[in-house]
């Protein structure tokens, strides 16, 4: 009993600090004119979760042991990786070929360059960029998703697990999760055309998604798998996806994180860990 009690106590101090730390630097952000050149400002925010999770098991425990600093088996690594980018891949083509968007092969864009360009490579054609960002874009965007993920997936979720079933603690996880979105969603420029539509389908996403990491994360006992699954689904949709997608009217709807697209097919892909989450019980 002491020992749930203590899980309880470290839970509550992690989310008081996480979602103070956030809000803070959130209203900095609004005062100062939004998230838009303040890449180090919103890398502040992902990392809010993971100084939290730091902060708390050092003042309870006194090291940083039970965050799931292994690896794992390498086949959850590689889980971890393919299912976003699968899932964007599953997305994207549907909207491809039912003409909800339209595909186009650009040789300039964005992140490739940037990704690129660190390795000095300029203007490269997408057969060059696409697997420099499968390799070195994924890595920068875990330099960003691992601070949540510490926090998220490294301490929230194996003390959930402690506190309440495993199928509620995936839930709770995931709608918290969404919760910490919520500065972005309302009062920063993290949204699309329409702030409630991209909360609502963002929340299915988020959910869904948590679901599947949650599971990957206790059965493999490593934070590392839902970080990389956190950098792959950041790389796919925003690095690349997004990319060759042009919009043909109400594309925004169905594609990107904020359209229904995405998050529905995060909630099939959910239903089959949900399903499987028993056996992780026992």
């Amino acid at each position: 009993m002491k020992n749930n009690d203590q899980t309880k106590q470290k839970t509550i101090i992690f989310l008081i600090l996480t979602f103070a730390l956030t809000i803070f630097i959130s209203s900095i952000l609004v005062t100062s004119g939004g998230m838009e050149g303040r890449d180090g400002m919103v890398f502040l925010i992902m990392w809010s979760p993971g100084v939290s999770a730091i902060i708390t098991c050092l003042i309870f425990q006194k090291n940083l042991h039970g965050l799931g600093w292994k690896l794992g088996k390498l086949k959850y690594i590689l889980i971890s990786y393919c299912i976003p980018l699968l899932v964007a891949l599953v997305t994207y083509s549907i909207i491809w070929i039912t003409g909800l968007g339209k595909f186009q092969m650009v040789k300039q864009y964005e992140f490739g360059n940037m990704t690129c360009g660190v390795v000095g490579i300029k203007n490269p054609p997408f057969v060059v960029a696409l697997p420099v960002m499968l390799t070195l874009g994924l890595f920068l965007r875990l330099l960003f998703a691992l601070g949540e993920e510490i926090g998220w997936r490294g301490f929230l979720v194996p003390n959930f697990a402690k506190i309440f079933s495993l199928k509620k603690a995936a839930i709770i996880s995931g709608v918290i999760w969404f919760l910490y979105h919520i500065p972005g969603l309302f009062f920063l420029e993290y949204y699309s055309v329409s702030r409630l539509k991209s909360a609502i389908f963002f929340m299915i996403l988020a959910v869904s998604a948590s679901v599947i990491m949650f599971w990957i994360r206790i059965k493999s006992g490593s934070l590392w798998t839902a970080a990389i699954f956190h950098a792959s689904h950041n790389l796919a949709i925003q690095g690349i996806f997004n990319e060759f997608t042009i919009d043909t009217g109400n594309t925004h709807f169905f594609s990107g994180e904020f359209g229904i697209g995405i998050g529905l097919v995060y909630a099939i892909l959910a239903v089959w860990f949900w399903r499987r989450m028993g056996r992780l019980q026992s």
